[in-house]
């Protein structure tokens, strides 16, 4: 991931029932000094809030530190603190404008999604799923149903195969997409018993591939996981 990639996927965290905030930065999360600081970052970061209950708690995995050390009405200058390791990173007021993409709820940070998932598109024209199923023995292809509030697509997945489909249009503001995936792998390891649908490679946003995969484990508030078939 470039610095540009990296700096324009940063995401500030808040938490406002524990009164929190965390900086979201290259998958790595970091506790911001306080919630004055947080403000002072506002300007320049799209902004979630996220829920802090059961044990996947963001707040008790954060890497390090933040710390703004220079703002005006055109950047902000942070100090990440991680151990022994001090990086100095500009965040542009540039960065929080345009259209970006959280997920809400279905995905995981190896860029799997559950059979059910959802996700929030910001001021965009348009969006695009690049979607992926692994060939397996004696697997078959999948469908995958995307559907939003004024229409739905389903689009064949063959195994092996990464596939797109024609550009959802969108008129601007909040939009919610879900993908809907008709069948779950079959679990390979006894080790992840997640319910995964495919692989989406990547979100293209108004012709530009995203990367809205927040750390993993941290849930925007009130959001719902993956419900498991029983």
């Amino acid at each position: 991931m470039t610095f540009d990639v990296a700096r324009s996927t940063a995401r500030l965290l808040l938490a406002p029932i524990a009164g929190a905030a965390l900086l979201s930065y290259k998958s790595q999360l970091y506790l911001v000094a306080s919630m004055a600081t947080a403000s002072r970052l506002l300007p320049y970061l799209p902004m979630i809030l996220i829920e802090t209950k059961g044990p996947g708690n963001p707040l008790k995995r954060t890497n390090g530190v933040a710390e703004v050390m220079f703002a005006d009405e055109t950047k902000a200058i942070v100090r990440l603190a991680a151990n022994e390791a001090v990086d100095m990173v500009e965040f542009k007021a540039e960065d929080s404008a345009g259209p970006y993409g959280d997920w809400i709820y279905g995905a995981y940070q190896d860029k799997w999604i559950g059979t059910e998932a959802e996700i929030e598109i910001v001021d965009g024209a348009q969006v695009a799923f690049e979607m992926y199923a692994p060939e397996r023995d004696g697997a078959s292809a999948k469908t995958v149903v995307i559907s939003w509030d004024g229409g739905e697509i389903t689009v064949p997945l063959p195994r092996g195969r990464l596939v797109s489909h024609p550009p959802i249009q969108l008129d601007g503001g909040r939009r919610r997409i879900r993908l809907s995936v008709d069948t779950h792998e079959a679990h390979s390891s006894t080790s992840d018993q997640r319910f995964l649908g495919v692989l989406v490679n990547s979100v293209i946003l108004d012709q530009n591939k995203i990367s809205p995969w927040i750390h993993y484990g941290v849930f925007p508030l009130g959001a719902t996981r993956v419900q498991k078939a029983a």
